[in-house]
């Protein structure tokens, strides 16, 4: 269930998310308001390759061999909520 979850934003929101340690691979669960259920947070591109041009930052070793180009237009899209309700399918 929650390799899919990526995925199928990610189709739905036409940006290309791959589970890795360089783009999405960690979430936050937290708690809607009573009676609304669960939302997950999910940060994708957290590791984009150093650029001197389009990224010029070092992030240290978890950096280090990123496959991933800097874009300003998908980082405007990195986090991604996800809400589940209290009860019933999710749809």
């Amino acid at each position: 269930l929650l390799r899919s979850i990526p995925k199928a934003v990610a189709m739905a929101a036409h940006i290309n998310i791959t589970i890795s340690r360089y783009d999405l691979f960690h979430g936050h669960l937290f708690w809607r308001p009573p009676g609304q259920g669960a939302g997950l947070l999910l940060h994708a591109l957290e590791y984009p390759a150093h650029d001197s041009s389009t990224f010029p930052l070092n992030l240290g070793h978890c950096q280090q061999d990123s496959p991933l180009s800097y874009s300003d237009q998908q980082m405007r899209h990195r986090n991604i909520v996800v809400l589940f309700p209290l009860q019933g399918p999710v749809q």
